[in-house]
């Protein structure tokens, strides 16, 4: 198998003009850099996820994935440890979150490295043990096991039926698996297993920030999230034994978890299914317990229920509704200051007060966005 190309750092002559300004007022440079940054993320994040619908080259996403990188380097080798504020902070992680969604059906510039995929894979998997913590807390304890243990993984020939169905299905070419450039399945393919706490993590944060409580379809989103990475990972990827299940629904409020509302642990493992007054959300185990029933609903077979299971439980379809769930967080955040001025006009200011904003930076609009 190829390495994945490596990205092309761009020359003096390709940047744009906002990666390569330089201003003398220190205060009003960093103000004008964060308005960049924010503008960067937000045009990568909607490249990302309109590509899914091929309306957007693998060129283009690149390049934007590129701008917005090498200027986050910049912006940090600049000013240190800024603190960045929440919403920038979530559009970060948002980028992060839909980029290796969107890109992980082939091998490319964003793709992890073997080394760091595993290193993530063995967190993910700590973080799910100390979640369980005893027995009575698997997720997989009223599973025939044994089953799990016996069918699975899957003979090749499935797994590579499985994969090009599923690539058929997003309109992606096929692969050969009879070569060695086949990529999704192996294990240098980010699965929506690896993606999970952070997809977990995102919605959090979105909660935190918003203050709200967890809504009845995003209980739904999730366990559906869940039981995808399932089916992706025994049909697709080659698991066996119930592992899989055990780390993709160890998730949800648990009793003597630090009762820090702000602290990063909490936010990563139980506030997606948490209530603020430190209690799991109403319908949440019922969700996932209902969920984990419908993995275990064979009467002999689970290897082909499973696959009798991928016609109800299309991954396109999931994935379309993944990608509208993207599309309204990245929608819930006001739209970059560049993007407003792309408009001609701030909210909430007049057109004069948008000049006199724009005269303020020391900055030419058009020549910034060039």
């Amino acid at each position: 198998m190829e390495p994945p190309k490596k990205k092309q750092r761009l020359t003096s002559e390709q940047k744009p003009a906002m990666l390569v300004r330089e201003m003398q007022d220190p205060e009003t440079s960093l103000e004008v850099d964060h308005m960049i940054l924010d503008y960067l993320l937000y045009h990568a994040i909607n490249t990302c996820l309109s590509s899914r619908g091929h309306q957007t080259s693998h060129d283009q996403i690149e390049r934007l994935l590129l701008q917005a990188d090498e200027f986050l380097a910049l912006f940090k080798s600049r000013y240190g440890n800024y603190d960045f504020d929440s919403e920038m902070r979530f559009r970060q992680q948002l980028l992060q979150l839909v980029t290796l969604f969107t890109q992980r059906f082939t091998q490319n510039s964003t793709t992890p490295s073997r080394q760091s995929l595993g290193t993530l894979r063995e967190r993910h998997k700590a973080r799910a043990r100390q979640w369980i913590g005893k027995a009575s807390r698997v997720p997989s304890a009223n599973l025939d096991t044994q089953a799990y243990d016996v069918e699975f993984p899957l003979p090749v020939e499935d797994l590579e039926r499985n994969r090009a169905r599923v690539l058929e299905e997003l309109d992606i070419p096929a692969e050969d698996d009879l070569y060695d450039d086949a990529f999704y399945g192996t294990r240098a393919c980010v699965s929506l297993l690896d993606l999970l706490p952070i997809f977990m993590g995102v919605s959090a944060q979105c909660n935190a920030m918003y203050n709200s409580n967890m809504k009845q379809n995003l209980m739904q989103l999730a366990a559906a999230w869940m039981l995808q990475a399932c089916l992706e990972q025994y049909l697709v990827f080659g698991a066996s034994g119930t592992d899989t299940i055990d780390e993709a629904f160890a998730w949800g409020y648990k009793k003597n978890e630090s009762n820090d509302h702000s602290s990063p642990q909490r936010h990563q493992s139980e506030s997606r299914v948490a209530s603020e007054a430190g209690a799991e959300v109403d319908g949440w185990q019922e969700i996932r317990d209902a969920t984990i029933e419908e993995l275990n609903a064979f009467a002999s077979s689970p290897a082909s229920y499973y696959a009798r299971q991928a016609g109800p439980h299309s991954y396109a379809r999931a994935e379309e509704a993944f990608l509208d769930y993207f599309k309204a967080l990245a929608q819930g955040i006001s739209p970059p200051v560049l993007v407003q001025l792309e408009k001609g006009i701030l909210d909430g200011m007049t057109q004069e007060e948008t000049q006199d904003f724009i005269n303020g930076c020391g900055l030419g609009f058009m020549d910034l966005l060039a």
